[in-house]
């Protein structure tokens, strides 16, 4: 039997056997779905989450929080919690309760317009929300300073997944009765800000999407959502701004040139279409022959973009023949100085070398 050895900081030694290792992949398994749940907590999840988040207080050997609350959603969480801290500072001058300031943007009554931001859709003003409420600046900047108090939930699922399974499938004898409430409140709820007079926890979000290599990813639309109308966007793994999937019409060069991060540019590009930008963005023809055109577009911190333009022989229904673009590799054939050497290096063998020795060889006598 093959062992792996895990030493504990009383020197006791445990021994994974090929039983426990089969159990890992179940047990990955299991808790991937807890973390890709889209569920709406029942009333039952609610109860049950305040009282093991009394039990997780009790064992930090804090003072249990006054109000246990629950909002739709992080974005919800995180205003509610900054702002709920604020008039926790306020004290008796706080022009509302935390109890309060929970049941209205629950209600919908404090949504602002919904509207898109650098990277989010989320129907909260923060500063609009804040004055109105009475809260001023020192709301906003709690708010903004919320994420210090953001803590575990069932999408920071690989801590307990990977405690779990030794409490579970290894059994290494330990003391869980302090980890146990946290390892509950994964199961259960989503994300929660902690405050010493407050806790309020975020519910599961209606969609959660990923591609198929796991990476998060809406086709055309946010991959997480929740039951607010909060969302956030991503493509193949890619976070992105909202409008670039809600609003690609607003995409121009002068932005796509503008973005420093480069998977963002890139993803920018391909939205709104890598033949249009090379046309539109003023790109430098290299080469044209009875092949086709070849186009360079350089990019900062990026490598460049070579594109080959092809005509279709076949004619359209209208009589037109349509443009095709495709990328290419300028490094082929030692560096792509023509059409014509472009379009032979699109031709591979299935082990992807060149079917063509030479681009001279590349002699278009039959389109299919």
């Amino acid at each position: 039997m093959r062992e792996t050895k895990l030493t504990m900081s009383n020197k006791t030694k445990y021994v994974l056997t090929d039983e426990h290792r089969a159990q890992q992949k179940p047990w990955a398994d299991k808790w991937i779905s807890v973390a890709m749940s889209t569920a709406p907590m029942s009333a039952k999840e609610k109860a049950d989450a305040a009282g093991y988040v009394y039990k997780l207080y009790e064992a930090a050997d804090l003072k249990r929080p006054e109000d246990v609350l629950f909002v739709k959603s992080p974005f919800a969480m995180v205003v509610a919690g900054g702002f709920a801290a604020a008039i926790c500072e306020m004290g008796k001058d706080a022009p509302l309760t935390v109890v309060e300031l929970v049941n209205r943007l629950n209600s919908g009554e404090l949504n602002s317009t919904m509207g898109d931001s650098n990277w989010y859709m989320t129907p909260y003003n923060i500063k609009a929300l804040s004055a109105s409420l009475g809260l001023g600046q020192l709301g906003a900047e709690c708010v903004r300073q919320s994420h210090r108090m953001w803590n575990g939930g069932n999408q920071w699922a690989g801590w307990s997944s990977y405690i779990s399974f030794f409490r579970y499938i290894a059994k290494i004898d330990i003391d869980y009765s302090k980890w146990d409430c946290y390892e509950k409140l994964t199961e259960i709820s989503g994300p929660r800000v902690v405050h010493s007079k407050f806790c309020i926890i975020s519910d599961r979000p209606e969609v959660l999407t990923v591609n198929e290599r796991n990476q998060p990813h809406g086709e055309g639309k946010a991959f997480c959502k929740w039951r607010d109308g909060s969302a956030l966007y991503s493509v193949n793994g890619v976070r992105v701004p909202a409008y670039i999937i809600d609003n690609p019409s607003k995409l121009t060069v002068a932005i796509i040139e503008s973005e420093s991060n480069l998977e963002v540019r890139r993803v920018m590009i391909d939205v709104y279409g890598r033949e249009k930008y090379i046309l539109d963005s003023n790109s430098e023809i290299v080469n044209v022959d009875d092949f086709g055109t070849l186009y360079k577009k350089s990019l900062t911190g990026d490598e460049e973009l070579w594109m080959v333009k092809v005509v279709n022989s076949t004619p359209e229904p209208d009589g037109t023949f349509k443009d095709y673009f495709i990328r290419v590799d300028p490094k082929s054939y030692g560096g792509l100085k023509t059409a014509r050497a472009a379009v032979a290096s699109t031709w591979r063998k299935a082990d992807g070398s060149m079917l063509f020795k030479s681009p001279d060889d590349y002699v278009c006598e039959v389109e299919t």
